[in-house]
């Protein structure tokens, strides 16, 4: 079976440079970048880079879309957590680590694994 794998790397940014991140980058990755990223997919026309991981809502129960980075290696692919545990998608894997990810058509179903920074 493959699996995703899942390193969360602290940046070592500075805190002036967390705050920026948090109030700027953040909000508009979620509100424009995320969204043309599902468009594009939706449309046929991804960005060879890109892909789509597809998590249980820890708190829904519903399926959510998020864009990462194609991280595929062989059989594992691999995420990289920009925001560390603080990122939603990390929080859902935590509470079902049971994940899909789509590079061009839907991988099947995969088992998240942990590696990387502890708690």
């Amino acid at each position: 079976m493959s699996s995703v794998r899942t390193d969360l790397a602290s940046t070592g940014s500075s805190p002036s440079a967390t705050s920026v991140n948090h109030r700027i980058a953040r909000p508009l990755q979620k509100s424009v970048v995320n969204p043309l990223v599902r468009l594009a997919f939706r449309l046929g026309i991804p960005d060879p880079g890109d892909a789509l991981l597809q998590t249980t809502g820890r708190r829904s129960g519903q399926p959510r879309q998020t864009p990462v980075c194609d991280g595929m290696d062989g059989d594992t692919f691999w995420l990289l957590s920009e925001h560390g545990r603080d990122a939603d998608w990390v929080k859902d894997i935590e509470a079902n680590p049971g994940v899909r990810v789509k590079v061009r058509s839907w991988d099947a179903q995969r088992v998240a694994s942990w590696h990387g920074a502890p708690r």
